[in-house]
């Protein structure tokens, strides 16, 4: 039964994803507008991405009972230096909530004080991704990690995508999903292509970027360095959580955009190819919230590392004329 739940999981839940790209672009878009913005800009969509997409901030708000320890308030300064990028900066909104203040009191998840950490709202996630104590060593472990340094580098150089694999404790499945990726992405290396523009075009557009590449970045679930960002993959989709027993592959773009998961025998081709199409094609929507994905919790200087080589056209007049 696990057996066929998988693969209905795996194959009918990429369906669904390729729909819901669609539907995402026209709804955010219009139907005669994606087509237009899809004409008028062909930059491939990871390029496009990574040089004009800001991430989305988590929130971050701090439960607290009254005055804070000096210990306690130095943790709350640096979250504030890292949200207005004072040294570190990471995708972070930080809100505070005194229960001191409130007229009604309000049930707590744990002793007060702590850390509540939630997906950006545009996600429409609702349960909160963490919860943690106020202490500067659970503030370092939320906003970096090893894994997502060697991510952030490979975006920075421009990689197509980092694919993350989440290995299981089946090492047969292991073993065969990183096989897949390793032979499908170095196929797609080679065959998938970025359409470029006329002259014309590309002296408007700027420098278009068409060399393909991936990187794989293989972890371990019970590395406890990265345990926040195992829970923020596992988040990104409603039951991920549910398929302990096998593999998981994240598709990385852009400013560390997670395009969706791919579970066991999803890792696949057919899948692989799919999500090298999208990626690579051209930015048929520039409206980030109309593409899809879901921005992950990094502490990297996007702006000041990234110098934007493509420009960006102005979309056409939203009206009627095109309907």
């Amino acid at each position: 039964m696990q057996a066929i739940r998988s693969s209905c999981r795996t194959t009918c839940g990429q369906r669904r994803r390729v729909a819901l790209m669609i539907a995402t672009v026209v709804i955010a878009c219009g139907p005669a507008m994606a087509a237009q913005w899809a004409a008028a800009c062909p930059i491939p969509v990871f390029q496009y991405a990574l040089e004009h997409w800001s991430a989305d901030p988590y929130e971050v708000v701090v439960h607290h009972d009254g005055a804070l320890t000096e210990s306690q308030q130095a943790v709350v300064d640096r979250l504030q230096d890292v949200e207005r990028g004072k040294q570190e900066v990471a995708n972070i909104t930080l809100l505070r909530r005194d229960h001191a203040r409130m007229e009604t009191p309000v049930a707590t998840v744990r002793t007060l004080p702590y850390i509540e950490v939630r997906y950006p709202a545009a996600t429409g996630i609702r349960p909160p991704l963490a919860q943690l104590d106020l202490t500067d060593e659970a503030v370092s472990t939320l906003l970096d990690s090893p894994a997502r340094r060697v991510i952030a580098e490979h975006l920075l150089q421009r990689k197509t995508a980092v694919w993350v694999l989440l290995e299981s404790n089946d090492r047969q499945a292991n073993a065969k999903a990183l096989q897949t990726l390793r032979t499908e992405l170095a196929r797609l290396k080679k065959t998938l292509q970025v359409a470029e523009p006329d002259e014309e075009k590309a002296l408007e557009l700027g420098k278009l970027h068409t060399e393909i590449d991936f990187t794989i970045v293989r972890l371990r679930r019970g590395d406890p360095r990265e345990q926040h960002f195992i829970a923020m993959l596992l988040g990104s989709e409603r039951d991920l959580n549910d398929f302990e027993d096998q593999p998981v592959a994240f598709p990385l773009y852009g400013r560390g955009i997670a395009l969706y998961a791919l579970i066991g025998h999803g890792i696949n081709p057919r899948t692989l190819q799919a999500a090298g199409e999208f990626l690579v094609g051209p930015c048929s929507c520039q409206v980030k919230s109309g593409n899809p994905g879901v921005d992950l919790l990094m502490s990297v200087d996007w702006d000041g590392k990234v110098e934007p080589q493509s420009r960006i056209s102005d979309p056409p007049a939203a009206g009627l004329d095109g309907f």
